[in-house]
């Protein structure tokens, strides 16, 4: 009985954030504008179609990206010439994190709120 609560807890625990996060992103198609904790600067994320394929655009870059889904994340990720940009958005908290490397060197995270 106990390892059916348990279980039945976790279940619940684990829906209720996917159903809150549908409720607030469209995850086929949307456009994020994200600000940096670290700079204030922002960044913009788009998909569309539901498409394996997004778009960045930051200060320094822009450009198609490859989406990879994850558990409550898409990661993005954009290669272009020498420069590598991850950037993983936490769909439930709407947070994000990113690494440049290349050219440039940058570690950010921020929050992210729907276009």
């Amino acid at each position: 009985m106990l390892l059916r609560t348990v279980s039945m807890l976790l279940v619940g625990g684990l829906s209720a954030p996917a159903a809150l996060a549908q409720s607030e992103i469209n995850l086929d198609e949307f456009s994020v504008n994200c600000v940096s904790d670290v700079d204030q600067k922002g960044v913009t994320l788009s998909r569309s179609g539901g498409s394996d394929k997004g778009f960045i655009a930051t200060d320094t870059l822009e450009g198609e990206a490859s989406i990879f889904p994850g558990l409550n994340t898409m990661t993005f990720l954009l290669i272009q010439g020498s420069d590598v940009v991850t950037f993983v958005v936490d769909y439930t908290t709407m947070e994000y994190d990113m690494r440049m490397k290349g050219a440039v060197q940058k570690n950010d995270k921020g929050t992210c709120t729907v276009a």
